[in-house]
């Protein structure tokens, strides 16, 4: 996994409305990827991305309304 540091932003949508739920720093993808499941345990993951974007978009096989953004630093 990219050891690059990053922001882990948690976010839930409901009733066409995004909430930001948390946001903070870690050191690494995989610290990031710990918390998210250690946060949800259970729960299966998938992770999208565009080549050429620094971030990450990590959704929930099972809960469409919750999901993280891991942006990476530059």
């Amino acid at each position: 996994m990219d050891l690059k540091p990053n922001v882990l932003t948690e976010y839930y949508f409901n009733d066409n409305i995004l909430y930001t739920l948390s946001s903070k720093f870690y050191d690494s993808m995989e610290q990031s990827m710990d918390k998210i499941k250690e946060s949800y345990k259970g729960y299966k993951t998938y992770m999208t991305h565009t080549d050429g974007d620094n971030y990450y978009v990590v959704k929930f096989v099972n809960n469409d309304k919750i999901f993280y953004i891991i942006q990476l630093e530059l």
